[in-house]
């Protein structure tokens, strides 16, 4: 319990009559001032601490080798989405083949030639069988190497180029922070799919990509930690970081 012995507001002694009967409400003599004497002592909760992250076992499909300077991740683009895609990419590109086959060599011709006009208006389903085909492919034939070395970090992607993953440089110097984000990749069914990547913070402010795409929010924790670990940085929030991993 607080013991007010003087008022609030011109901190004049209070009646000492009424402080000695123990009143609950005593009213100053200088300026009215009201006093609840019986208040109690206000707890304000603990602000609860920033759980630490739990350290992540190497993921499927990476494999951790040791350079003379430091380690190199590699790991395997292939996913879900690649092997669920290549009986629909095949089928696709077969009906394509076959369509394009019987109508060069199937009869399609006459004086008006349509063919030509066919050959124009199948150029999307073209495309789209290419763009599946390309995708499935660099799922099964790509790979992304890390190098984290003592003067810096270099990614690389390959050996099938694809739009987004460019190869990526940065000295040790300018990483102030490595953390994990996650974002939309694609909605299926009206339901968000969502991938994880991993950004680094320059001691100046700025947030660059350092690797993007991954399926699963381990591998991109087991990147963030072991580049933590080699480079002594201390874990620290961020803005825009997932944190339901903790």
């Amino acid at each position: 319990m607080l013991k007010v012995l003087e008022c609030k507001h011109c901190h004049a002694g209070l009646p000492e009559d009424e402080l000695a009967r123990g009143e609950d409400i005593v009213v100053c003599s200088f300026c009215d001032t009201v006093h609840h004497m019986n208040q109690q002592a206000v707890g304000f909760p603990e602000k609860p601490k920033r759980r630490e992250k739990a350290k992540r076992d190497k993921p499927d499909k990476f494999t951790l080798n040791k350079l003379a300077d430091g380690v190199e991740i590699n790991y395997r683009w292939l996913g879900k989405q690649h092997t669920g895609l290549l009986f629909f990419a095949v089928i696709w590109n077969a009906f394509i083949l076959f369509f394009t086959f019987m109508m060069i060599f199937g009869g399609f011709e006459s004086d008006d030639d349509p063919g030509i006009m066919v050959l124009c208006f199948m150029i999307p389903f073209y495309a789209v069988g290419i763009g599946m085909a390309w995708y499935v492919l660099t799922g099964f034939m790509n790979q992304t190497h890390i190098q984290v070395r003592r003067q810096g970090i270099s990614t690389t992607h390959g050996p099938i180029p694809w739009f987004g993953r460019d190869d990526h440089n940065c000295n040790r110097d300018d990483i102030a922070q490595v953390y994990s984000r996650r974002r939309v990749a694609y909605t299926s069914n009206d339901v968000p799919v969502h991938v994880y990547d991993v950004h680094y913070v320059k001691h100046g402010g700025d947030d660059y990509e350092l690797v993007k795409g991954l399926d699963a929010l381990n591998k991109a924790i087991y990147i963030e930690q072991t580049i933590e670990k080699l480079y002594n940085i201390a874990d620290a929030p961020v803005d825009g970081e997932h944190q339901s991993r903790f």
